[in-house]
């Protein structure tokens, strides 16, 4: 295990929702009167660790005496919390940055192509990433044509909702991508476009043209987990879509599996990939991509942006950005997305 994730706490987390299902577990054997060893062990599956642990902290059950309610729901509080200020540490410095109205920000008209076919109506366009670290993964790039330009570095994807010219019915498209380099005039333009929450301290983190979600303050607070609810919940089904992409282990291994969305003017509304990339999927460059301009193979000559000169250390940002957020913040936004 990398030495980073266990600073961050990785391997006490994990112990801890061990620990935190065990006494859910618990729960449920008392409520129906099963709560021997035995019962344990045959009706609900626990090992003979977890049973140890359990009755370690309530001895009564070793004489198969029922421990008060009240014992078992503080218990629970106590790791619950401990839980909860591990899991705030495990997303330190982490956001999750929205563009909720990405084709309106950059000033997208092209309708894009889908398996090869026009496209009649966009419904929703957006871009989620996982921001790692806003200090080291938000930086200012001078490009060699000229444009002063942001790069946002991180775990992401962009989402589309279409209707097909042949269907009836929408859809939703989903593209995995390492960055979003986007114009530095867009980039302001959805820092300052107005704010949504009238509360001081949060009104910053949500605007119309960009959402920014700080979890680890949304994970030590249920306060600000609610202040963020009524936003997600508006966003949910591609918040959640968005969760089944990130969900598996990162696949990108080489700069030539890197995407990058392009709202720069050298390269406006496309996915920037290597030029061995290019030509490797020209199948899927034909069949086009809904509401972009498609593939362009100059990634690899762009030595302006970081993860092109320094390949490895992008890699490795990225796997452990993706280990932390799954172990300590994929639950987290699962919630918000469908907290009511």
């Amino acid at each position: 295990m990398s030495s980073e994730l266990e600073y961050y706490g990785f391997r006490d987390l994990v112990n801890l929702r061990d620990k935190l299902a065990t006494l859910e577990v618990l729960e449920n054997a008392i409520k129906s009167n099963r709560y021997d060893r035995t019962s344990l062990q045959k009706y609900f599956g626990l090992a003979e660790s977890h049973i140890e642990f359990i009755f370690s902290l309530f001895p009564e059950l070793k004489t198969n005496q029922k421990p008060p309610h009240n014992k078992l729901l503080e218990t629970y509080r106590q790791y619950k919390a401990e839980y909860r200020r591990i899991q705030a540490k495990m997303l330190q410095g982490m956001e999750l940055w929205i563009f909720p109205k990405f084709r309106s920000l950059v000033g997208a008209v092209c309708k894009g192509m889908f398996e090869g076919r026009p496209i009649s109506d966009i419904i929703d366009s957006l871009v989620v990433i996982l921001v790692p670290s806003i200090e080291n993964n938000i930086l200012l790039l001078h490009m060699f044509s000229g444009e002063k330009c942001v790069g946002i570095f991180g775990l992401g994807s962009y989402i589309v909702k279409f209707t097909p010219e042949v269907a009836k019915e929408p859809t939703i498209f989903l593209l995995p991508i390492d960055a979003i380099i986007m114009d530095l005039n867009f980039y302001e333009l959805a820092l300052n476009s107005p704010k949504k929450l009238s509360i001081p301290k949060y009104s910053d983190f949500v605007r119309e043209h960009v959402i920014r979600v700080p979890l680890a303050q949304v994970a030590e607070s249920d306060f600000v987990l609610r202040l963020f609810a009524p936003v997600m919940r508006d966003i949910s089904e591609y918040l959640l879509s968005y969760l089944k992409v990130i969900g598996s282990l990162p696949k990108g291994q080489t700069l030539d599996d890197v995407q990058i969305l392009s709202a720069w003017r050298g390269a406006m509304n496309k996915i920037l990939v290597t030029r061995e990339k290019f030509d490797r999927i020209l199948e899927e460059v034909k069949k086009g991509i809904p509401g972009l301009m498609g593939y362009e193979g100059i990634l690899d000559k762009l030595d302006e942006l970081p993860l092109v000169k320094a390949e490895f250390a992008h890699i490795s940002s990225k796997w452990i950005a993706w280990a932390r957020f799954v172990v300590a913040g994929y639950d987290l936004i699962e919630s918000l997305a469908k907290l009511r």
